[in-house]
């Protein structure tokens, strides 16, 4: 049982450069319903030109008990800074 989320990765100024995306599975009202859904590491995209984009999808799991959850992606750089992040809608 999981969700399959999809998004949109646009790179600016990262040409030659990896970009990785995370998620991490966030229960509303604060924390993780698993510490294992936490820092997932689905992709990682070299950008090919000073301006790129990718639109990948993703699955992930869904723990047993039930509850208002959603699902946070990171993008980070090669040295796992953080560069931007986004939250799905919440959903059961």
């Amino acid at each position: 049982l999981g969700v399959i989320v999809n998004y949109k990765l646009t790179m600016t100024g990262y040409s030659g450069h990896m970009v990785h995306v995370r998620w991490e599975l966030h229960r509303q009202g604060g924390g993780l319903p698993h510490d294992w859904l936490k820092r997932q590491r689905p992709a990682s995209w070299e950008s090919e030109a000073d301006q790129d984009s990718v639109s990948p999808n993703l699955w992930v799991p869904l723990p047993p008990e039930r509850g208002p959850l959603f699902v946070r992606l990171i993008a980070e750089d090669e040295d796992g800074v953080p560069l931007a992040r986004s939250n799905t809608p919440r959903f059961q």
